[in-house]
């Protein structure tokens, strides 16, 4: 990562990165917070190896990103663009998570959040009850970036109130929106 000297050279990286990425890419999200404690990183190292296997390298990406926040449903990952949610995932699940809803954009039972009064499947997290009442403020990216990936923050728009802050703020208009916000 070059240094920066200017809030028009972060744009121009911000540019840059989001040139790089590719949009059609599946991205599998691997918790590697909480979820680690259940392991995350062994799913994560066989979902990685089992997209070598299958030779989906350049149609599916594996990222190890923050906290889902369904920490009781551990290990949790995400499938984007889809929105799929699966949960309690373990390392023997790679092959099938790939082949079935990767490659065929079929769903999997098992690993789905049951919903506790009628006990039926829900896959996609804008419908887990869990969910449906957050609105993710601060940690709102959290799910989508690799926290030990700079490029991602900048992608996903990190730094943005701080250019905000020092370009088109006073510092009483600063102050007064740190004070509004809580």
């Amino acid at each position: 990562m070059e240094k920066l000297s200017s809030v028009g050279q972060l744009e121009w990286l911000r540019n840059r990165i989001l040139a790089r990425m590719d949009e059609r890419k599946i991205v599998v999200q691997v918790c590697m917070t909480g979820c680690r404690a259940y392991g995350s990183a062994e799913v994560k190292a066989a979902l990685e190896a089992e997209v070598e296997r299958q030779d989906l390298s350049d149609q599916v990406e594996i990222r190890a990103t923050g906290c889902h926040g369904f920490c009781a449903k551990a290990p949790v990952i995400a499938i984007e663009p889809m929105g799929i949610q699966y949960q309690e995932v373990g390392p023997d699940d790679a092959a099938e998570i790939l082949d079935r809803t990767v490659k065929q954009r079929g769903l999997i039972d098992r690993l789905a959040y049951r919903d506790p009064q009628t006990g039926n499947p829900i896959f996609y997290r804008t419908q887990i009850p869990f969910y449906k009442k957050q609105e993710r403020r601060i940690l709102a990216n959290c799910v989508r970036i690799d926290p030990t990936r700079i490029e991602d923050y900048i992608a996903a728009g990190g730094y943005r109130a701080i250019v905000k802050a020092l370009t088109r703020m006073t510092p009483e208009a600063v102050i007064q929106e740190v004070v509004d916000a809580r």
